[in-house]
C-alpha cells in the first residue's frame, strides 16, 4: 500500500510540474540592430493561435500552452525569428531588416499584401529605380518601367503633365483635350485621393489651360519610397468610380525609429540644345527660288518678269544668309537638392525633409521650378493606439515662353529676317517681333499645393483594427500673362487666371484578420465607409489692346476691352466598401469585393453604382508533386480575376438643365461689344444643356488570367497577363435641334473595347559569382489591341475633327485620308471619264491632273477626287483609314551591372506600329508659294519641319528638294518622284498646288527605341567614410535621352500631339540632359 501511495504521489507531482511549465508566463523585448524597441510585432506560440504583440516598448507578455514550444516572431520588413523556449521566463530578441520582404509587400488599396498571396495584377517599382533622375514630374520617370503603363512623354517642356494610359484609352470623347482626362489613371499618394480632373490639368478655356502641369508635379521623387500600379478591375475596384482607368498608388517615405539619421542629396547638370537644321540661305537660296519660279510659273507670268525679291540680291530682308535659330534655343541648367532627418523612439518618430528643384528650359523664357516641404509623424501613446500625420506642401513655379493660344516654338528662328539690321529682327513676315516674343512677354503658372493627412489606428483586439482618416488635398492654379505689343502684332494683352481646388476624403475602415491552428486557413475581411468633396473657384480675366508696353497689369487697361470670367464646380461621393480573402495554407486563395459609389454628377434615378469582383489564385509549386519533381521551380502562381468599376469623370452638373452666361466684351478684330443694351455690355443667358433624368455611370467590365513563374532559386522570374477590359456608357454630347431650345444633351452611348497581353521577364544573369560581377536584366512587353465597339445613332462614325474619324472596329483615333499613289508621270496616264469626255480633276477648283500632279486613288469611280472645299473636311468618297497613332506594341528594358561599389544602369523604352501624320513636312510644301504682292520667301530648313500655322507667306524648299521631287535639272517630274511637284493653282503664280496634310503619303511608321537613361554611380566603402562620420555615400552621373533609334522622317516619333498623332513641327523638344550628384547619409 505505501508503495502505491509512493507512485501516486510522484505521478501527482510530474503532472503538477507539466502543468506548471504549459501554462507558464514568458516575457521579452523586440528591437532592432540599433536597439531601438519595436511596437506591434507579432509574437506566437508555433503550431497554435496562442499569440500577443509587443506594445510601444517592445515589450510582450504571452502564457504559453505547450511544454517549452517555439515561439515566432514576424513583423513586416524584417526576417522572421523562431526560437525554442527553454526553462527561462524572460527573452530579449534582436530582427534582423530584411528588405527583400519589403519588396514583397504590395499596397493594393486599403490594405498591404505579400506578392505571393495577391490574387490580382498589381505592379510594384521600387522608388531605387528612379532616384537620382532629374524630372519635373514622377510621371515622366514611370515611363517604360511597367509592363502596360503607357506615359506619352510627347513635350521637353520642364513641368508640363504628359498622358497616362493603364491597359489602353478606354474613354472616346469629343475633343482631344477632354479624352485625355477621362482616360488618366487615379493618383493616390499617401491615401491622399489626387482628382485627375482638377482644375491645374484640365484648365478653364482654350487660353488659360491651367498649369498644364501634371497633377502630381508638387511631389518630389526623392521622397517616394514605393509606386504600386492597380491594373486588373479586381484590384483596381476598390477604389470604385474613381478606378475604372487603373490607380497607381504612390507611398512616400516615413519615420523610422532610431538615432537621428540625416539624408542630403544634390545633383547639378544641364540640358543641350536640340540640333539645329541645316539651312538654304544666301546665293543657294536665290538659285532654288529661281529655279522654282522657272520650272512651275505659267508662260505668261515667267514673260513677265520675277518678283522683287528674287531679283533685289542687296535687299538682307529678302535675300540673307542668317541662321537664327540658336537665338531661340540655349543651353539650360539643372539644380536639386534634398534633406530630410529622421529620429524616434518607442513612443513614436518623426521625418521631415525639404527639397528644391530647377530645370531652365531650352527654348528662352521656359522653365520649371518646384519647392517642397514634408512632415510624418507617428505617434504610439498606448500598445493599441498609433496616430499618423502626413503633411506635404508644394509650390511649382513653370514659364511657358511664347505659348500664347499654343503657337509653335520651332517655327520662329526659321523666318527670313535681315541679317544686317537689327532694329527690324524683330521683323516676322507674319507680323510681330519674334526676339521680343520671348524677351518681353511674360507667361507664368504658379501653383500652391497642400496634401494633408491625419489617421488614427486602435487595435480592438490583436485581430481586429478600426482605423480613421481625414485627408485633405488643396491646390491653387495661377497664370499670369502679358504679351508685348511689339511682338502682338501692335496689341498688347495681359491676363490673370485663378483656380482653387479643395478635395477632402473622410475614411473609417474596420479590419479583421484571423489565423488558425498551424496556419493552415487565413482568413481577413475589411469593411470601409468614405465620403468625397470636391470643389472648383475659377476666376479669368483677359484684357486687349493696351496703351503701351510698359503697362502690364490688367489695371492699366480700358473697361472697354476687358472680360472677365468665373466658374465654380462641386460634387460629391459617398461609398460603402467591403471585401473578404480566404487562404488555404497560402496555397489556395480567394477574394472577393463590393464597393457601392452614390455621385452627386450623375442623374438622381442612376446616382448609385455597384462594383463587385472576385479573383483567385493558386500556387502551384506549393504543390507536393511539384516539389518533389521540379526542386528548380521556386513559385509557380496562376491568377484568375474578374471584376466591374465605372468612370465619372463627366462636368459637374452634368444630368441638368444648363445655361451659359455670357457677359458684354470685345470681339477682334472691331473690338464691339458682344452683348449690349443702351450702348452697355449686359450679360445673356443661353439655353446650352438639357436635363437627361437618365445620364448614368460608364462601366467597365474586365477579366484577366495571369501567372507567375519564379525558376533556378529567383534567378528567372516572369510575370505575364492576358486581359479584356469592355467599356460601355462611354458619354457624349448630342447635338439638338434649334426647335428643343437647347443646343446639347449629355446622352450614354459609346463603348470600348480594350484586350490585350502584357509582361514581365527579369533575369539575373550572372549570379553569384567569384568576380563579384552582377547583371540584373527586366523586360516589360505590353500589347493592347483598343477597338470603338460601339457608337450612338447606329454606329454612325464621327469626325474629331476634319481628318481624324472615330468609327466601329478601330482604335479610337484614326486618319481618314486621300490614298496617295505616286504621281502621274504622262498626260495620257490620266483617266478620262467616257461620259463627259473629261480627265480626272479635283473636286476643289476643278482643276484636271496632269504629268506631276499628285496621284490619288479614285474610290468612288466618278473621275474625281471628291474634296468639295479644298480642305479635306468630313468628305469621304475618296477617303480611307490608313492609320492611327495607337501603339501596337510597348515596353521597356532595364539592365543594372554591378561590382564591387559600381553599378551602371540603363533603360530602354520602345514603341512599335505607330502611325503619325509628318504634317510638319506637308505644311512646308504648302509654303512653296508667293504672296500676291510680293511676300518674302522664309528661310526653310533640310528636313521640312515648320509651322506654318501663320500665314501663306512664300518659301523654299529644303536643300534636298531636288532628290524628293526625282526630277534632274529641266524636268518636270520622275518617275521616282515622292511627293508631285509644284504646280500653278489658279493659272496664277500668287500661289502652287496645294499639298494637303490629309494625303496617305504623310503617314510614316514613327516605331522607335530609345536609350532614356544611362546612370553610373560609386557606393565609396563603408570603412573610408566612417573616419568622417558618415554611414553612407554615393556619386554619380545620368544622361538622359543618350540615342534615337527609328526610321521616322521627323525631328522626334514622341514629339507629336496626342492623342490625334499630328506632328506639326512645333512641340517641344525632347532634350538631352546630364547631371553629376552626390548622396551623403550620416
Amino acid at each position: 500500500m505505501t508503495k502505491k501511495l509512493l507512485l501516486l504521489w510522484v505521478m501527482l507531482c510530474i503532472a503538477m510540474f507539466n502543468a506548471a511549465a504549459q501554462g507558464r508566463q514568458v516575457t521579452g523585448t523586440v528591437k532592432d540592430k540599433d536597439g531601438v524597441s519595436l511596437p506591434g510585432v507579432s509574437i506566437r506560440e508555433a503550431g497554435t493561435n496562442n499569440g500577443t504583440a509587443s506594445g510601444t516598448d517592445g515589450k510582450f507578455s504571452l502564457t504559453l500552452k505547450g511544454t517549452n514550444p517555439s515561439l515566432e516572431l514576424t513583423y513586416m520588413g524584417y526576417t522572421k525569428i523562431t526560437l525554442k523556449t527553454d526553462s527561462r521566463n524572460d527573452y530579449t530578441f534582436v530582427m534582423q531588416s530584411d528588405a527583400q520582404q519589403l519588396k514583397d509587400v504590395v499596397i493594393t488599396g486599403y490594405e498591404s499584401k505579400k506578392r505571393k498571396t495577391l490574387t490580382t495584377s498589381v505592379t510594384r517599382l521600387d522608388a531605387d529605380e528612379i532616384q537620382n533622375i532629374p524630372a519635373a514630374s514622377v510621371v515622366n520617370l514611370l515611363q517604360g518601367r511597367v509592363a502596360g503603363l503607357a506615359v506619352v512623354n510627347n513635350s521637353g517642356a520642364p513641368g508640363i503633365g504628359a498622358p497616362v494610359f493603364i491597359r489602353g484609352n478606354a474613354s472616346v470623347a469629343s475633343s482631344f483635350s477632354d479624352n485625355r482626362i477621362y482616360s488618366d489613371p487615379l493618383f493616390v499618394v499617401d491615401g491622399i485621393i489626387i482628382p485627375p480632373d482638377r482644375a491645374s490639368a484640365k484648365g478653364f478655356s482654350v487660353n488659360a489651360l491651367g498649369s498644364g502641369n501634371s497633377p502630381i508635379s508638387w511631389l518630389n521623387p526623392s521622397d517616394i519610397e514605393s509606386i504600386d500600379v492597380l491594373k486588373d478591375a479586381a484590384a483596381a475596384a476598390v477604389y470604385g468610380s474613381r478606378g475604372a482607368n487603373g490607380v497607381i498608388i504612390i507611398k512616400t517615405k516615413t519615420a523610422k525609429s532610431g538615432k537621428p539619421k540625416v539624408d542630403l542629396r544634390a545633383y547639378t547638370g544641364i540640358t543641350f540644345t536640340p540640333s539645329l537644321f541645316p539651312i538654304l540661305g544666301g546665293k543657294a537660296e536665290s538659285d532654288a527660288k529661281t529655279d522654282i519660279w522657272n520650272r512651275f510659273a505659267p508662260y505668261d507670268q515667267r514673260m513677265s518678269g520675277m518678283p522683287i525679291q528674287m531679283t533685289d540680291s542687296l535687299n538682307p530682308y529678302f535675300n540673307n544668309s542668317t541662321d537664327w535659330q540658336s537665338l531661340y534655343f540655349r543651353t539650360g541648367k539643372i539644380q536639386n537638392y534634398d534633406a530630410s532627418i529622421q529620429a524616434g523612439n518607442e513612443m513614436g518618430n518623426y521625418r521631415i525633409g525639404a527639397g528644391y528643384y530647377s530645370e531652365d528650359g531650352i527654348v528662352l523664357n521656359t522653365g520649371f521650378k518646384r519647392y517642397t516641404a514634408n512632415f510624418t509623424g507617428r505617434l504610439l501613446p498606448n500598445k493599441k493606439t498609433t496616430i499618423l500625420m502626413q503633411t506635404y506642401l508644394g509650390r511649382t513655379d513653370r514659364s511657358r515662353g511664347n505659348s500664347k493660344n499654343g503657337q509653335g516654338i520651332n517655327a520662329q528662328g526659321i523666318w527670313s529676317i535681315p541679317s544686317s539690321v537689327y532694329s527690324i529682327p524683330g521683323k516676322n513676315p507674319a507680323g510681330g517681333s519674334l526676339l521680343d516674343a520671348f524677351s518681353k512677354n511674360r507667361d507664368k503658372n504658379y501653383t500652391n499645393s497642400i496634401n494633408t493627412s491625419l489617421q488614427l489606428m486602435y487595435a480592438i483586439t490583436p485581430e481586429l483594427m478600426f482605423t480613421s482618416t481625414g485627408s485633405l488635398s488643396y491646390a491653387n492654379d495661377k497664370r499670369d500673362y502679358f504679351y508685348a505689343a511689339v511682338a502682338n502684332n501692335g496689341s498688347a494683352d495681359a491676363g490673370e487666371y485663378n483656380a482653387i481646388n479643395n478635395s477632402y476624403t473622410i475614411t473609417n475602415q474596420l479590419s479583421y484578420s484571423h489565423n488558425t491552428k498551424n496556419n493552415d486557413h487565413n482568413f481577413g475581411a475589411f469593411l470601409v465607409q468614405e465620403f468625397n468633396k470636391n470643389t472648383l473657384e475659377v476666376t479669368q480675366i483677359d484684357a486687349k489692346k493696351g496703351p503701351l508696353d510698359p503697362i502690364q497689369i490688367i489695371q492699366g487697361y480700358s473697361p472697354r476691352n476687358t472680360v472677365t470670367k468665373t466658374g465654380y464646380g462641386a460634387n460629391a461621393t459617398s461609398s460603402v466598401l467591403g471585401k473578404v480573402n480566404y487562404g488555404f495554407r497560402e496555397k489556395y486563395l480567394v477574394d472577393a469585393s463590393l464597393r457601392a459609389d452614390g455621385s452627386s454628377k450623375l442623374a438622381s434615378n442612376n446616382r448609385w453604382g455597384y462594383f463587385p469582383t472576385v479573383s483567385a489564385a493558386w500556387r502551384i509549386a506549393e504543390e507536393p508533386f511539384v516539389k518533389n519533381n521540379l526542386p528548380w521551380l521556386n513559385e509557380a502562381k496562376v491568377r484568375l480575376s474578374w471584376g466591374k468599376n465605372a468612370n465619372q469623370y463627366v462636368e459637374n452638373f452634368a444630368s441638368v438643365n444648363a445655361l451659359t452666361g455670357s457677359a458684354g466684351g470685345f470681339d477682334e478684330p472691331s473690338d464691339l461689344y458682344v452683348s449690349t443694351y443702351g450702348g452697355s455690355p449686359v450679360a445673356v443667358q443661353n439655353f446650352a444643356q438639357m436635363q437627361n433624368k437618365d445620364l448614368r455611370w460608364e462601366y467597365s467590365d474586365q477579366t484577366n488570367l495571369g501567372i507567375e513563374l519564379s525558376t533556378f532559386k529567383g534567378r528567372v522570374s516572369l510575370i505575364a497577363d492576358l486581359y479584356q477590359r469592355y467599356t460601355e456608357g462611354g458619354t457624349y454630347d448630342e447635338q439638338l435641334p434649334t426647335s428643343a431650345g437647347y443646343s446639347i444633351i449629355k446622352k450614354n452611348g459609346i463603348d470600348v473595347l480594350n484586350k490585350g497581353f502584357e509582361m514581365t521577364l527579369s533575369v539575373d544573369v550572372l549570379g553569384k559569382n567569384k568576380l563579384g560581377l552582377g547583371w540584373t536584366t527586366r523586360f516589360m512587353l505590353a500589347k493592347n489591341v483598343n477597338k470603338v465597339a460601339k457608337l450612338p445613332n447606329n454606329n454612325r462614325p464621327f469626325f474629331v475633327d476634319n481628318v481624324t474619324m472615330v468609327k466601329v472596329g478601330s482604335a479610337p483615333y484614326g486618319y481618314v485620308f486621300m490614298v496617295s499613289d505616286g504621281v502621274w508621270q504622262t498626260d495620257a496616264e490620266v483617266p478620262v471619264d467616257p461620259f463627259t469626255g473629261k480627265k480626272l480633276f479635283f473636286d476643289y477648283g476643278y482643276l484636271p491632273y496632269r504629268a506631276g500632279s499628285p496621284r490619288f486613288l479614285d474610290l468612288n469611280g466618278d473621275y474625281k477626287i471628291n474634296d468639295l472645299n479644298g480642305d479635306g473636311a468630313r468628305e469621304v468618297n475618296d477617303r480611307l483609314w490608313v492609320g492611327d497613332p495607337t501603339p501596337k506594341i510597348e515596353g521597356g528594358w532595364v539592365n543594372t551591372l554591378t561590382w564591387k561599389g559600381f553599378t551602371v544602369d540603363m533603360m530602354f523604352n520602345f514603341k512599335l506600329g505607330v502611325k503619325v501624320v509628318n504634317s510638319a513636312m506637308q505644311r512646308y510644301w504648302n509654303s512653296v508659294k508667293v504672296q500676291g504682292g510680293g511676300g518674302q520667301f522664309p528661310n526653310y530648313t533640310k528636313q521640312e519641319y515648320f509651322n506654318g500655322d501663320s500665314q501663306d507667306w512664300g518659301g523654299i524648299p529644303p536643300t534636298d528638294y531636288y532628290d524628293i521631287f526625282g526630277f534632274a535639272p529641266g524636268d518636270r517630274g520622275g518617275v521616282d518622284a515622292r511627293f508631285p511637284t509644284l504646280d500653278y493653282w489658279t493659272g496664277s503664280i500668287q500661289t502652287f498646288w496645294n499639298i494637303y496634310d490629309y494625303k496617305s503619303a504623310f503617314v510614316e511608321d514613327a516605331s522607335f527605341m530609345r536609350l532614356k537613361n544611362l546612370m553610373m554611380s560609386y557606393n565609396l566603402p563603408v570603412p573610408m567614410i566612417r573616419r568622417f562620420g558618415l554611414e553612407r555615400m554615393l556619386v554619380y552621373a545620368n544622361v538622359e535621352n543618350v540615342f534615337l533609334l527609328t526610321k521616322y522622317s521627323g525631328r522626334d516619333p514622341e514629339a507629336i500631339e496626342f492623342p490625334s498623332g499630328y506632328d506639326r513641327g512645333r512641340n517641344y523638344p525632347l532634350s538631352r540632359k546630364m547631371t553629376v550628384g552626390l548622396n551623403v547619409t550620416f
